[in-house]
């Protein structure tokens, strides 16, 4: 068994050491919407970093205990993923914030997902940093102010490796319309 689909099943009674070692042992999993515990939330993170770990994808957005977990532990675990999704509004601006900072330090990360995560508190020029060594990122209703946008499209314009982006539901109204187009024309798919 490599990939594992358990979306929107009831995992709260699930003993956590048990579902750390299900999860580690293979290469995809999908836990949205399931009522993860904040403990089993911590001890699947953990375990993603031990050195046995053969997890590449994870996603685990729409549970609510997410918001107690440690935000380096999800940077830790962020650093050695290819694909992570953790959107929702469980997710804290100090935990965007650690997981985008962890991506800047140099990851396997390839698809990251953080959507509807408030990120206007965050600094233009760190999300721009870690979005451009990602090939596909969905910060859609994130509230990103237009610095932000700004920040995001000069560096698409300048280096990046983003093919896919979406910042929809995001105000566009006041990024500059020749950036925009710029940035457009080098992505493959951009929703905005």
């Amino acid at each position: 068994l490599e990939v594992l689909d358990v979306d929107m099943a009831e995992l709260a009674s699930l003993g956590p050491g048990l579902l750390a070692r299900t999860v580690t042992g293979l290469q995809q999993v999908w836990l949205w919407n399931t009522d993860l515990t904040c403990q089993q939330a911590k001890i699947i993170l953990t375990a993603i970093q031990d050195p046995g770990s053969q997890l590449r994808v994870l996603h685990m957005g729409g549970n609510s205990e997410l918001s107690s977990v440690d935000p380096g532990l999800l940077a830790g675990a962020a650093s050695r993923l290819e694909d992570l999704m953790v959107w929702g509004k469980q997710l804290t601006s100090q935990q965007a914030e650690a997981i985008l900072t962890a991506v800047c330090g140099g990851t396997k990360m390839r698809q990251l997902s953080i959507r509807y995560t408030s990120l206007s508190l965050l600094e233009p020029e760190l999300l721009a940093r870690s979005l451009i060594s990602v090939i596909s990122v969905d910060l859609r209703n994130t509230q990103l102010t237009s610095q932000q946008v700004q920040s995001i499209l000069k560096a698409i314009t300048s280096s990046s490796k983003l093919k896919k982006l979406n910042i929809g539901g995001n105000k566009m109204s006041s990024v500059d319309p020749g950036l925009l187009a710029n940035a457009v024309n080098r992505l493959e798919n951009v929703t905005l």
